[in-house]
C-alpha cells in the first residue's frame, strides 16, 4: 500500500491518493481543484479509482461542483 500527496488549487489543498501496488486499486482523498493534475497522476500509474473521499473542505466541494 502506498500513499502519495498532491498539492492542488489556489488554496494548496493536500490531495491524497492511496493505492495497492499489486491490484492498482486506488482511493482519492480530498481531490480539490486541478483535476487534470490528479487524473494525470492516476493515469501515469495505471490506477483504478474505487473510492473518492471528501472531508468537507469548502475548496473540495467547490471543485467537485464545477464552480
Amino acid at each position: 500500500m502506498k500513499i502519495e500527496n498532491i498539492v492542488v488549487g489556489q488554496l494548496q489543498v493536500n490531495c491524497f491518493i492511496s493505492y495497492d501496488e499489486d491490484s492498482l486499486e486506488a482511493m482519492v482523498v480530498d481531490p480539490g481543484d486541478e483535476p487534470d493534475k490528479i487524473i494525470k497522476f492516476i493515469e501515469d500509474r495505471k490506477l483504478t479509482v474505487s473510492r473518492i473521499v471528501c472531508t468537507m473542505h469548502i475548496s473540495i466541494i467547490l471543485a467537485l461542483s464545477g464552480d
